[in-house]
């Protein structure tokens, strides 16, 4: 999405400030990212919204070494949350090292937009790469560990990562999601991520590839399968994604397949496996206009403790969306969308939600 992203490269260094001391500067960056909306609700009233606001913060603290906050305040909640606290160093001119916490390095959608809604095309992401906390979520969105990523300028980036597991609070009524270890890991066996990408500006064909080996623990005291600390399911999931950008057409997919093996006790104990992906198109009818199209779908086993003991998805309703939305850029600071988007299945009853977002930097 060429034109989005330049604008959003733009963006994210919209106020500096030169802190001078001594003989030495360094450039601090810092923004915030909000929208307000209006969207049909379950109940079928329209209701005014504000949303998430994103706040980030950058700074090269020398020639070599930078840092970046990034804090979400949840209008719905009314909490903040770290959403990536991390120090990366250049090693050399191709090697750089880093540690805290990142976005994971699964596919591409995630990587790009972060949290800041005016980054992504559309007024939603997908449901299958949804956050923690979500009941869509299924995939750690989010790290804590440390990274090697090396770019030789031949247009190839190799990362490796290694990061603290995930857990579920099984017995916990409600919504059961993923949850993110900041402090302690209960496992001796750390999650692995690997990713490789290719990106040349001449060349409109964009691949990527994306590792993952994972184990997902008891986060409860009592109640649960296993006890407290104990594995419930080790997963491993291979994802490629593609861009291709024509000229005023864009092409984005991620296909992730997804395989868990269910430790004893837990579920049948068996090996499932699962795929997801989704498939966005776009059209930039002028400099200010585009408008997007996007096919979402999770198939799983019917038998897999993962989705169904776990997490509590229904089984017997397909997981899938379509996504429709006209983008309106007013400048390179805000915009406005109107969204159509089916509710994924097991979620609700179904239907379309309809949603309206005026999408902005606030500084």
């Amino acid at each position: 999405m060429k034109t989005i992203r330049s604008r959003c490269v733009r963006l994210g260094a919209v106020v500096a400030f030169a802190l001078c001391g001594g003989t030495n500067a360094w450039a601090f960056s810092v923004g915030a990212f909000g929208d307000v909306g209006l969207i049909d609700t379950e109940t079928g009233n329209p209701s005014f919204r504000i949303d998430h606001i994103d706040m980030f913060a950058s700074n090269p603290i020398d020639d070599k070494t930078r840092v970046l906050l990034e804090v979400e305040f949840r209008s719905a909640q009314n909490e903040f949350e770290a959403q990536r606290y991390w120090i990366m160093r250049r090693i050399n001119e191709w090697l750089e090292v880093g540690g805290g916490r990142f976005h994971a390095p699964i596919g591409y959608w995630s990587r790009r937009y972060h949290h800041g809604k005016l980054m992504q095309p559309t007024v939603t992401r997908p449901f299958i790469i949804g956050y923690e906390g979500s009941a869509s979520s299924f995939i750690p969105m989010h790290i804590v560990g440390a990274m090697a990523k090396v770019e030789r300028g031949d247009g190839f980036l190799y990362e490796a990562w290694i990061a603290n597991s995930n857990s579920i609070n099984t017995p916990a009524g409600g919504t059961k999601t993923l949850l993110i270890s900041d402090r302690t890991d209960r496992s001796d066996r750390k999650s692995l991520f690997a990713h490789m990408g290719y990106d040349v500006p001449e060349n409109p064909i964009k691949p990527g590839i994306s590792f993952m080996m994972n184990d997902v623990l008891e986060d409860a005291n009592a109640g649960g399968p296993v006890p407290r600390g104990d594995t419930l399911v080790r997963q491993t999931l291979v994802g490629a994604d593609l861009r291709y950008e024509p000229g005023a057409f864009e092409l984005l997919a991620e296909f992730y397949a997804l395989r868990n093996d269910a430790q004893p006790g837990v579920g049948d104990g068996a090996t499932h496996n699962a795929t997801a992906g989704f498939v966005q198109l776009g059209y930039h009818v002028n400099r200010r206009l585009s408008a997007w199209y996007r096919y979402e779908r999770l198939i799983f086993d019917a038998q897999d403790a993962y989705f169904t003991t776990l997490l509590g998805r229904d089984p017997a309703v397909a997981e899938r969306r379509n996504v429709y939305c006209l983008r309106y850029d007013l400048s390179e600071s805000n915009a406005l969308k109107l969204e159509a988007a089916d509710r994924p299945r097991n979620l609700d009853q179904g239907g379309v939600t309809w949603s309206f977002s005026w999408e902005f930097l606030v500084f």
